[in-house]
């Protein structure tokens, strides 16, 4: 889990990844990427787990309405 946080004394941004923290100003090239690239793979995770969600429930109103439909038949 990666986690962001502000150190108001230090005034550096301190990072914590795995229960350890880490100055971010410290921290190489590559791994500042591989931290932003964790974070939008997370958000674009959640986004889908809301589409799929949404999805979820347009199947199951259009199934209920389309049983109720084919009664009449």
């Amino acid at each position: 889990m990666v986690k962001k946080q502000k150190v108001a004394e230090e005034k550096s941004n301190v990072i914590t990844i795995n229960n350890k923290d880490y100055d971010t100003e410290t921290l190489t090239e590559k791994a500042k990427f591989c931290i932003s690239a964790i974070a939008s793979a997370q958000t674009k995770k959640q986004q889908l787990q809301v589409e799929v969600s949404n999805n979820e429930i347009l199947l199951s109103h259009y199934t209920k309405e389309l049983k109720k439909e084919l009664v009449d038949l």
